[in-house]
């Protein structure tokens, strides 16, 4: 049973760890959200109801002294800044979702992809002018390779790709796995956050799948798994979709398959070897056959560092 000043507690630190993102939550995304810093510390969080959490939030003199509400929306005190922007955020997102929504329709007529979905800002409604689409893609086990290769070729052809010098709007193609692959092995409160958050924009029935590979995510968010959607329906294959994409399949699945898939993973670990940004102290590289996880700047240590010093205040 969750004591009401542990409630309190967790709603802060759930605010702190948004915040850290410069983005405020409305009531339902504090409820859904809240979470077990520690990884089990504290037990009684997936019981806490919608209600409850409104009358801590009303109630509470402890959280009233730590955040501030306006326009449905929580953060920081302090902060006022993150609600009065929120809304221009929300719009900028709704512009990137339709730019989102038109590749994801493109991409899903390549072979071997099973699922796209959108995490990162994007995915919270709480994008700037200048943040990228980042894409989270589940291919078919043994074409990982010829997967990106694929995908990331596509974008460059049209202009679409990230690079350090173009980010606004554009697609960072930063993790892919396999089918057998599923279930992330980095497991952290940052990963339990980013990836709670994946909304799918092709794939549905993968991507329940993925859900429950990874339902380690209730240790540090415990009323996962809800189900997220875009603004728009979720693609499934059409039949013209299906004809192109089997077609590729069985030219491409085969042994002369095999021969590309290693030709495309020998390029692309060469030009991985090549680039030095892999060995900062805050790169997370992964590149396996299952896996391929591309965070060249990642923002976990700091984050993680950050929220533990708010606790220890």
């Amino acid at each position: 049973m969750l004591q009401p000043s542990d409630l309190e507690q967790i709603i802060v630190s759930t605010v702190q760890y948004y915040d850290l993102f410069a983005c405020p939550l409305s009531v339902y995304q504090l409820w859904l959200y809240l979470h077990n810093p520690d990884a089990g510390q504290y037990s009684g969080i997936a019981s806490v109801t919608l209600a409850e959490l409104q009358d801590t939030l009303a109630s509470s003199s402890y959280v009233r002294s730590h955040l501030i509400t306006a326009h449905g929306l929580h953060a920081l005190s302090g902060r006022q800044h993150l609600l009065d922007a929120f809304q221009q955020r929300s719009q900028q997102a709704a512009r990137y979702w339709k730019r989102a929504r038109t590749y994801i329709a493109i991409y899903r007529f390549f072979p071997f992809i099973r699922m796209l979905g959108v995490s990162g800002s994007l995915a919270l409604d709480n994008a700037r002018v200048e943040s990228d689409i980042d894409i989270f893609t589940v291919c078919r086990s043994k074409r990982i390779w010829m997967t990106r290769m694929l995908v990331v070729g596509f974008a460059r052809l049209t202009g679409m790709y990230r690079t350090d010098r173009k980010t606004a709007g554009k697609l960072c193609f930063n993790h892919f796995v396999t089918m057998d692959g599923l279930q992330i092995d980095h497991q952290t409160l940052y990963t339990a956050h980013l990836f709670s958050h994946l909304v799918p924009g092709y794939g549905h029935e993968t991507y329940r799948h993925f859900q429950q590979h990874n339902l380690w995510i209730r240790r540090y968010v415990p009323k996962y798994p809800w189900y997220l959607y875009p603004p728009f329906p979720v693609y499934e294959d059409t039949f013209v979709s299906r004809l192109v994409k089997r077609s590729a399949e069985l030219l491409l699945g085969g042994w002369f398959g095999d021969i590309v898939e290693n030709v495309c993973k020998k390029i692309q670990l060469h030009r991985i070897a090549r680039d030095r940004r892999r060995l900062a102290p805050s790169a997370q590289v992964v590149t396996t056959d299952a896996c391929l996880r591309f965070h060249l700047e990642s923002q976990e240590i700091a984050t993680l560092t950050t929220l533990a010093s708010h606790k220890d205040k």
